[in-house]
């Protein structure tokens, strides 16, 4: 059972990290350019294009070629001029004036530009700044290079010119085909970096996650699925990284584009052999041989293709390397997985499920880089889910092979151990609580019993009170005693009916201050009302209440502080809203606190205080120990909770919050329920 739980694990722990960020990741690559103008200014819109010419910036105003306003960021295809669209390859010169803030005139600022395809250069205010590849006039001159990049520069005025030379003999898109953004270098470095950082994360996931049952396979070589599960991670992990040219530059400066696009398409293709042979693997009786071996060479032919043909032409017919790959899945979606959920195979259903969102992630992307689809990549999260999946679907069957006998016999056995525990904790709580009785009981019992024996022997007069009165204070205490354990009994079991009456809190205070303030005074200390903030959305605050059972609990609170407070030392009689977190004004209460001024509570000794039988032993000895856990008991009939705050030498205050009434609650007379508030 112990290696089912370390198997498991790492899949709970990788799949709780995707869910924590899965949300901030897509939020972020949602957001439009309008959504993200607090940080930045979108460079998107109209543009200038002079189309098949390369123009520097000087010799743009000298051209004699019209320049052809275009909205950016659009591809070559999907442009229009004199009534045809415009080819795929080609080459263009672009510019653009935009007004800066007199502020940003004389500051370091930044543009932020996210793909052009597949070779730029460009200028800002005649400046030339480093671009991407080499712009050429047909595919011999060009070397391609696609990423995203942020240019750093200075507005010498409030105009500011942006020219950019674009060639693209390389790629299926042409041209601005991605955001363009001007701002603060900070801010542009936020827009440069967060696909990144997400695409980071994920790609260390399925790496961690690919190693992970690597290893599995290597500890234990006869589950060949792990070893399938880990190579198709990893196989993620490098497409999704090649997807981000920056961060690839980044690691390998010299990488060569045109292989990075070929290693990514590759590693499609290899993903789906791997998941080919998966399905093989975990439903051999349901996969077709024939089709296994179509799936086979599909697979072969795909990467031939991928490997022979130039990067233009394979990323040109995108929607048709798209289309076999979902042909196939959907093979042994609907047939194999059809097949192995009508046969009631471990995990069928599960397994459909993410073979569906592969499926759909497979169509989405294609049509979203085709621009078919104005969505978001999302093939990541759909592979990510499958996988999780599939090792839900090995781990339970890994589970259920080692459901044996053994295992059944441990649980037994735990389960034996566990009752006994808790059998052995409420004997020891018993006879604890058996003890105290026991020993309170005892001490008084004890010294009747020697003034008894002592008037026995004719030591002790039984006319004389200093005889018979400490017998009846023995004899009382006990009495005492043994009615506050039946209270607290009928309490505990609910058997003790309350009688409730709506009551303001104001009036409650000024009942307790009459009724307590007379007795401390004979006793040389106040009663002093310290704070009284009772208004509730412009009312007196309402409670419904027990006044006897309250009162009971004011009592002890203000025994306990006359008993631990030094003579002179006033006691403190708190009463005021306190405000719930929630927005609901039935959520909120009334906090009352006595405060008195003794040697305080140990911190050790402050979770057992309304216990019972819990003392605090200096002053304290002809405690009973049972009064709070009665007070305790009491305001939790009324839907309340008690609790304490002390320190050691500087006083304690003991309090209780119970829950207000709003009017209407009022008028029906609803009781409060037994429990916290």
């Amino acid at each position: 059972m112990m290696m089912n739980r370390i198997r498991v694990i790492p899949l709970a722990l990788l799949l709780l990290a995707v869910l924590a960020i899965s949300a901030t990741s897509i939020q972020s690559v949602l957001a439009t350019p309008a959504e993200k103008e607090a940080d930045s200014t979108s460079l998107d819109g109209s543009w200038d294009m002079y189309w098949n010419v390369l123009l520097m910036p000087e010799q743009i105003d000298d051209s004699m070629q019209q320049p052809v306003p275009t909205h950016m960021p659009t591809a070559w295809q999907e442009l229009r001029t004199d009534g045809e669209a415009l080819p795929r390859f080609g080459h263009a010169t672009y510019r653009k004036r935009i007004q800066v803030p007199p502020q940003d005139v004389g500051e370091s600022k930044a543009i932020y530009i996210e793909a052009i395809g597949s070779a730029y250069r460009i200028w800002v205010d005649g400046r030339e700044f480093p671009g991407m590849g080499m712009v050429g006039r047909h595919v011999d001159e060009e070397v391609p290079k696609l990423g995203s990049r942020i240019i750093t520069f200075i507005p010498k005025q409030d105009t500011v010119e942006i020219v950019i030379q674009v060639s693209n003999y390389s790629f299926r898109e042409g041209g601005i085909i991605g955001e363009l953004a001007y701002g603060d270098v900070a801010d542009m470095q936020d827009l440069l970096l967060d696909q990144a950082f997400v695409d980071l994360f994920f790609a260390g996931g399925f790496v961690l996650i690919g190693l992970y049952y690597l290893i599995l396979y290597a500890a234990r070589r006869k589950d060949e699925s792990k070893l399938i599960i880990g190579g198709l991670m990893l196989l993620v992990a490098i497409r999704l990284l090649l997807l981000n040219e920056y961060v690839t530059y980044y690691v390998v400066p010299s990488a060569d584009w045109q292989w990075m696009v070929k290693i990514e398409y590759l590693a499609e293709v290899g993903a789906l052999y791997l998941a080919s042979v998966l399905m093989k693997t975990l439903y051999p009786k349901e996969v077709h041989p024939l089709m296994l071996r179509v799936t086979y060479i599909c697979a072969a032919l795909l990467g031939v293709y991928v490997l022979l043909a130039p990067v233009r032409i394979f990323t040109s017919t995108m929607v048709v390397h798209a289309a076999v790959i979902s042909a196939i899945l959907l093979y042994f979606m609907f047939f194999v997985g059809m097949l192995a959920v009508m046969r009631k195979r471990e995990g069928a259903r599960i397994n459909l499920f993410g073979l569906l969102i592969v499926v759909i992630g497979i169509a989405n992307d294609a049509l979203y880089h085709t621009k078919l689809l104005h969505t978001v990549e999302i093939l990541e999260y759909c592979i990510l889910l499958f996988v999780l999946l599939q090792a839900v679907i090995i781990s339970y069957r890994y589970a259920l092979l080692q459901h044996t006998l053994e295992s059944k016999v441990a649980e037994r056995t735990r389960e034996l151990h566990r009752k006994n525990e808790e059998l052995a904790q409420l004997q020891a709580a018993r006879t604890k609580m058996l003890a105290n009785i026991a020993h309170d009981l005892g001490s008084p019992i004890a010294g009747i019993q020697t003034y008894l024996q002592l008037m026995e022997q004719g030591m002790l007069r039984h006319t004389n009170s200093e005889t018979w009165r400490p017998m009846l204070d023995k004899s009382e205490s006990i009495k005492r005693l043994v009615g506050e354990l039946f209270e607290l009994s009928k309490l505990e079991s609910g058997e003790m009916r309350f009688q409730y009456e709506t009551v303001e809190v104001r009036s409650l205070i000024a009942d307790v201050y009459q009724t307590y303030a007379p007795d401390l005074d004979r006793q040389q200390k106040e009663l002093q009302i310290h704070r009284l903030a009772t208004l509730w959305n412009g009312k007196q605050a309402q409670v419904r209440i027990d006044r006897f059972q309250l009162m009971r609990v004011f009592q002890n609170f203000i025994d306990n502080a006359t008993k631990f407070s030094p003579s002179g030392t006033p006691i403190r009689l708190n009463a005021f809203i306190q405000r719930s977190a929630q927005s609901e004004p039935l959520t909120d209460a009334i906090r009352v606190e006595i405060v008195d001024c003794g040697s305080g509570i140990a911190k050790d000794d402050l979770p057992h205080v309304f216990q019972r039988f819990y003392k605090k032993q200096e002053g304290n000895a002809s405690g009973s120990g049972i009064g709070l856990a009665i007070a305790k008991e009491i305001i939790e009939q009324h839907g309340g909770t008690v609790g304490v705050d002390s320190l050691l030498d500087e006083g304690s205050t003991f309090y209780f919050v119970l829950p207000l009434l709003s009017t209407e609650t009022a008028a029906l007379g609803i009781e409060p329920l037994r429990g916290d508030s």
